[in-house]
């Protein structure tokens, strides 16, 4: 699998009210052969010894499943593989779309903005991204929010301190992209 390591974009979510309920990074660790997510978010840039194969924390639980017939079984390939880890957006714009679709679907999830009301009702979903965007750009951002479970999509070529006058009282979510800047410590 091939997976392009990108400087990880800021990703922020609002409720109906305004209120940031989420603040997380665009970074994903997968595992390369079959593609299955181990991390996402800033849990991957707060341990990033738990993704590094030679990191002695990693070392350290090699060594116990190796002696365990269980977590052998549960985890014994995951210890013995190496860990990409990068970001699926570039500039704050989707690079990597199948990647997307699943932080982002963990994201909002993670947000809990609905509970109970998402797995009823399609939120409608705006989107803020500070950069310009090509239509092929645009289009696949409105791919990824669909997939993840919108109703509608409304996308904003501004950041959300710009726009937040401007958008409409029925859209429950809105997803803030903010892509890493030279002088951003992000």
């Amino acid at each position: 699998m091939r997976f392009t390591k990108y400087s990880p974009s800021a990703i922020k979510i609002y409720n109906k009210e305004g209120r940031m309920v989420l603040e997380e990074l665009s970074l994903v660790a997968m595992l390369p052969h079959d593609g299955s997510i181990v991390g996402m978010g800033k849990e991957v840039r707060e341990n990033p010894e738990s993704f590094d194969k030679d990191s002695p924390k990693r070392l350290e639980m090699k060594e116990k499943v190796m002696n365990d017939p269980v977590l052998l079984k549960k985890y014994g390939e995951f210890v013995n593989t190496v860990v990409l880890v990068g970001s699926p957006l570039k500039n704050g714009t989707i690079a990597e779309l199948e990647i997307s679709k699943r932080m982002f679907m963990y994201f909002v999830h993670k947000a809990k903005v609905f509970k109970l009301f998402y797995k009823f009702f399609k939120p409608r979903i705006a989107v803020c991204v500070p950069v310009e965007q090509t239509d092929v750009e645009t289009t696949a951002l409105r791919d990824v929010m669909l997939s993840i479970g919108a109703k509608d999509v409304l996308i904003f070529e501004k950041p959300y301190i710009d726009v937040v006058q401007d958008i409409p009282s029925k859209y429950g979510i809105v997803i803030e992209i903010i892509p890493k800047q030279q002088n951003n410590p992000l």
